[in-house]
């Protein structure tokens, strides 16, 4: 009998910082603002099911508790929406096999879907919350900093 070793990836784990969290790494006016996270449950998802599975308040300790139970191996966490995660990652990859540095490169193209084109639709961000919906920025951020 031939046995396969499986690695169980969470690919799309959400860990919510609170707004007191956030407060202390900003400056003034920033830091005035009433609501700084988007975190639940104010997003509307019920992430517990009714309470039966997770945490509403999800911080390192929790979320990492939880992958452990789930027999988790790996997480991907991106600061950006989901549908760039394999591209980003793979980029990473890259990078990091071949030692590929920002004077190495003179064109990026990356093919996608169309959902994630629309999804991730602020081709030229202007500000920090586009470039989280921007595939350019993040994969331009990955060969700059080899991390997002």
């Amino acid at each position: 009998m031939t046995t396969t070793a499986t690695a169980c990836i969470d690919a799309d784990g959400h860990v919510r910082d609170t707004d007191e969290d956030i407060r202390r790494y900003l400056r003034a006016p920033y830091n005035e603002r009433p609501r700084l996270s988007g975190g639940s449950p104010r997003d509307g998802f019920d992430n517990t099911l009714r309470n039966r599975l997770g945490e509403r308040v999800v911080d390192t300790s929790v979320w990492l508790d939880a992958l452990e139970r789930g027999r988790l191996d790996f997480a991907v966490l991106y600061p950006t929406g989901s549908l760039g995660h394999p591209a980003l990652t793979q980029l990473l990859a890259l990078i990091e096999e071949h030692d590929v540095g920002p004077d190495d490169v003179s064109k990026i193209r990356v093919r996608t879907g169309g959902g994630t084109h629309k999804t991730l639709f602020h081709h030229h961000p202007k500000r920090a919350l586009e470039a989280k919906f921007s595939l350019e920025f993040c994969v331009a951020t990955i060969l700059l900093e080899r991390t997002l």
